[in-house]
């Protein structure tokens, strides 16, 4: 894909957790190190970032193991002078590099090497997985851990929050069980735009969300608790 290949910086984040180590083990790649970079755990643990730029191929691997079965938030940063890998939020490593990125003829590929080889995949989870063309700011790195994440497990996620009709017809309801309360429910639609917005009334568990003019399509609901989850959904209009 034409639009990735970028070559002054990249940005790349996501959630992931690690659950059996023997050989490396591919968290992002696009054209891995022959081409253009990947995010991996090598097979002593430690996060490794590489990227290859018209001067050198260079790896940054993290300053110590992860542990198995946690989930950890991971930013690696080419900013077109270095390499930086942060962990939740913190800077871990950091080495000065320089060069224009390569190009690569793979796709973008998750848990494996290129579209081709697969024998490196990670046996875990990723999730929540960004990109940008850009160096962000280290500001925006420490709060990427708390955007679009769930600290809660599925099945009670599922418990606390019931959203009613889906597929829906210009009206949703929310209701919530459970210790807390919603704060403030927006929808969103495909192209991130904001179609609908809902600030709760203390206490309030049963809301009646109205979707101004919908059409046919995909919609994000994402609503903030009080207790400082952050939940979303996808609604699918008809």
């Amino acid at each position: 894909m034409p639009e990735l290949n970028f070559t002054s910086a990249v940005s790349l984040s996501c959630w992931v957790k690690c659950e059996q180590l023997d050989q490396e083990k591919y968290i992002i790649s696009h054209g891995s190190w022959q081409q253009r970079y990947k995010l991996s755990i090598i097979p002593e643990g430690n996060l490794r970032w590489t990227v290859k730029t018209d001067v050198n191929v260079i790896d940054l691997d993290s300053d110590e193991p992860i542990e198995l079965n946690r989930y950890y938030h991971v930013t690696a940063l080419y900013t077109g002078y270095s390499l930086e890998l942060y962990i939740d939020g913190k800077l871990n490593s950091f080495k000065a590099f320089s060069g224009n990125l390569l190009t690569s003829t793979h796709p973008l590929t998750i848990s494996r090497q290129d579209e081709v080889i697969t024998n490196y995949a990670l046996l875990g989870s990723i999730d929540e997985v960004k990109i940008w063309d850009r160096e962000i700011p280290v500001s925006q790195v420490v709060k990427l851990k708390d955007q679009w994440w769930y600290p809660v497990g599925v099945a009670e996620l599922e418990r606390s929050l019931r959203v009613y009709p889906n597929p829906a017809k210009g009206i949703v309801y929310l209701e919530f069980s459970g210790n807390s309360s919603p704060l403030q429910v927006s929808l969103f639609a495909s192209d991130g735009r904001k179609v609908a917005d809902y600030l709760a009334k203390p206490s309030e568990t049963n809301i009646q969300l109205k979707m101004s003019e919908p059409s046919a399509g995909t919609y994000l609901l994402r609503i903030v608790m009080k207790d400082g989850r952050v939940l979303t959904r996808k609604i699918v209009s008809k």
